[in-house]
């Protein structure tokens, strides 16, 4: 407002400083004086009648380059208002056109994130625990075995991540996530994708029961998923930390 404000005042200077040297000239110099209508009645019969020169002509030929200057300048100041007025005119049209956009940006994320960051927040709780209690035991064997025994819910963990990304509005919300988040979560999604067989395959040969898996391929079918498994629970608070915070950025409310 401070700005257009200064606009105009500056532009409305300019159109009183024009005006009143025009008629401070015309007066101190020409034939406009407090007697104008005395001179108009002594020279318009003549005028008429072709014997004479208008005053007004005879002024205007002495300080035609005078009279000329200053209806440029006045041209110029015009020129300037209405330049003004335009560019103010673009920027309320530019200013509505970004707010149109953050509303329509604001909702595709309010789409994308409802409900896919409360179903990534269980999953995070879920596999928060199950790291403690893989960490907890002080051998590789003790932590194969700590995750052999989840590994029933561990693949449905990777099938909750993968619909959870796949979900159609994630998909177009996603786009107007940070680079640094957009990438964490293609690589998690792949991740998840590239060990969802394996996890599949040690549920269903060697995940049910209480007792220790002896079998070779269950121990090298673990060890591959050993590693991978930690991936995925160190990246995921990651990305629902990060996810909260595009929703705070553009004030999304999470259900």
């Amino acid at each position: 407002m401070a700005n257009k404000s200064s606009e105009v005042s500056f532009t409305g200077l300019i159109g009183v400083v024009v005006v009143a040297l025009i008629f401070g000239v015309i007066y101190f110099t020409g034939p406009v004086k407090p007697s104008v209508l005395d001179q108009m009645l002594e020279y318009l019969p003549k005028t008429l009648a072709g014997k004479t020169e208008p005053p007004i002509r005879r002024w205007l030929y002495d300080f035609q380059g005078l009279v000329g200057g200053l209806l440029a300048l006045a041209a110029g100041a015009i020129t300037i208002f209405q330049m003004r007025l335009t560019d103010r005119d673009a920027a309320v049209r530019h200013d509505e056109a970004m707010a149109l956009a953050r509303e329509a940006n604001r909702n595709a994320i309010e789409r994308a994130l409802n409900p896919t960051l409360a179903s990534l927040t269980s999953v995070k709780k879920y596999l928060d625990e199950t790291e403690k209690a893989v960490r907890s035991k002080n051998t590789f064997e003790l932590q194969t075995e700590e995750i052999r025994s989840r590994s029933w819910l561990l693949a449905y963990v990777h099938d909750d991540l993968l619909e959870a990304f796949n979900r159609e509005q994630f998909v177009v919300g996603s786009a107007l996530f940070p680079g640094k988040l957009a990438y964490k979560i293609t690589f998690l999604k792949k991740l998840v994708g590239d060990n969802l067989d394996l996890v599949r395959l040690i549920d269903k040969q060697f995940g049910r029961g209480v007792h220790p898996a002896s079998a070779f391929q269950a121990k090298m079918l673990l060890s591959e998923y050993y590693g991978p498994f930690f991936e995925i629970a160190g990246i995921l608070p990651d990305i629902v930390s990060m996810l909260r915070d595009v929703a705070e950025r553009h004030k999304v409310e999470i259900e």
